[in-house]
């Protein structure tokens, strides 16, 4: 597992390489997870794993499990969404959000009155 990928034997002994979402430590546990996904996929699932300092996966072993790798999952998607981390250059869709087509700042104009937000050319608005 590197800082980026994470490749996952399957049973036929078929590699496939996912995509690392974040990994965290549970500091009650001292357990470690990673949750990747298939960067591929349209509309890709998150999964989740325990790993160790080898970078061996494990499968989560419990619903309170779950459910905790759940709310972190939650909490880390709320923070992607309040403020995204490409950079000012959103190209994804956070339900409504940012159309990806413009530089934007405060937000994206198709968010709020356009003009609050888009007060001349140089914020190139999309209509």
């Amino acid at each position: 597992m590197d800082s980026n990928n994470i490749v996952i034997v399957d049973e036929n002994g078929k590699e496939q390489s996912f995509e690392i979402l974040f990994t965290f430590t549970n500091e009650q546990t001292g357990r470690s997870y990673v949750l990747y996904y298939d960067p591929e996929e349209d509309e890709p699932g998150v999964m989740a794993s325990v790993y160790d300092e080898e970078g061996n996966l494990f499968a989560i072993e419990s619903p309170e499990e779950w459910d905790m790798i759940s709310d972190v999952f939650d909490s880390f998607m709320s923070q992607d969404e309040e403020g995204c981390h490409c950079g000012g250059q959103c190209q994804h869709d956070h339900e409504g959000g940012c159309c990806g087509q413009h530089a934007h700042g405060e937000g994206c104009c198709h968010e709020h009155n356009k003009t609050e937000i888009c007060e001349g050319e140089e914020d190139e608005c999309c209509d």
